[in-house]
This record gives C-alpha cells, sequence and structure tokens, in this order.
C-alpha cells in the first residue's frame, strides 16, 4: 500500500514538473505552524478587529465588503471605508480611540498639537506619527496612527506607551494641520 501512493505521489509530481521532497514538505509544515502560531496573535476576522465599528452607521456587510476589497486593493480595511465614504476619518479616529482606550483630539482642539520635538521638521512629523499635545499646560502625546490596523495600535499603545497613560489619538487631517501650522515659517525659508 505504502509503495502505491509514493508512486502516485510520483506521478503526481512528475505531471506537474516537480519532484516530491520529503524535506520540502516539513519545512512547510515548519511555515504553516509558524503562521498558524502569528494567526493565533492577530484576532481571527474582520468583525473581531472592526466590530467596534458596528456601533454607528456601519453594518457587517459593510465590514465584510471593505475586508474583501481591502485584500484586493492591498490595504486596511478602515483606509477602504475611509475611502469610499463609509465613515469619516474623523469619527473613525474618534471610535479608535475609544476602543483603544485612548483620548481622541477633537478637530478643535487641534491648535493643542506640536512636533514631538523641537528640531523635527514637517517629514519628520509626518512620518513619526507621534505629536506632542500641550492641553492645560500639561504635555502629553498624540499619536496618529495612519494605515495600522486596530489590533496593531492597541498593542503599541499597551507595550509602547504604557507609561504615557496621557496618550492621545489624532486623525491624520489635524496631523496635516499641526503641520502646516507649527513649520510654515521654515518650510517658506527653504522655499
Amino acid at each position: 500500500m505504502r509503495g502505491a501512493v509514493a508512486l502516485r505521489r510520483g506521478q503526481a509530481a512528475a505531471r506537474r514538473g516537480t519532484t516530491p521532497n520529503r524535506r520540502q514538505s516539513a519545512r512547510a509544515q515548519g511555515a504553516n505552524r509558524a503562521a498558524r502560531a502569528t494567526a493565533a496573535q492577530r484576532p481571527a476576522g474582520i468583525l473581531d478587529e472592526y466590530g467596534f465599528l458596528l456601533n454607528g452607521d456601519l453594518d457587517i456587510a459593510t465590514l465584510e465588503r471593505s475586508g474583501r476589497l481591502a485584500e484586493k486593493w492591498g490595504c486596511a480595511p478602515h483606509d477602504v471605508m475611509i475611502a469610499n465614504g463609509w465613515i469619516g476619518e474623523t469619527e473613525y479616529h474618534r471610535a479608535l480611540a475609544n476602543h483603544c482606550g485612548a483620548a481622541f483630539v477633537e478637530p478643535e482642539a487641534a491648535d493643542e498639537l506640536r512636533p514631538h520635538s523641537p528640531d523635527a521638521g514637517p517629514r519628520e512629523c509626518l512620518q513619526s506619527g507621534l505629536l506632542r499635545r500641550v492641553r492645560n499646560g500639561k504635555a502629553g502625546l498624540a499619536l496618529t496612527p495612519g494605515s495600522a490596523r486596530p489590533f496593531d495600535i492597541k498593542q503599541t499603545l499597551q507595550k509602547q506607551f504604557g507609561r504615557h497613560p496621557g496618550v492621545s489619538i489624532s486623525a491624520p487631517a489635524q496631523q496635516r494641520s499641526m503641520v502646516l501650522r507649527s513649520c510654515a515659517q521654515p518650510l517658506m525659508e527653504d522655499a
């Protein structure tokens, strides 16, 4: 029986133009185990990761559709939702902040944002996504998540900013406004 199975494997491999290799399958099995272990750390599906958005105008079908389009387009599902107008950028980031247990920088409070360091230029501010928030005389941090997924944002807040309980989340529009406001003079001098 064992010989017949090996013969069929060899014939199938010959049709494909490959040769059966037990080491290769062992490596593939190891890679599959590693992929399953990584997948166990991430949420199982889009509902687990973006379910916090169901409290608003979004429904399950829209979330699932955004997940399919995101895979097709190679971006994050929330980028699809924002690009298609299914949710506003500010509304998404407000819901994300609430989901992560962080404060949200309201658009009216964008003037509280500053570059994270005195010598940070506009490009560095936009790339890092990290801002300094001065509110009522107290300094804190504000994070602009960009295209990072909610699971990754939550992990980042817990691991890297756990010692900063006053961390806030801001929308990219607020970050751009801060860069334009605080870096206008250096930008004009360089032009």
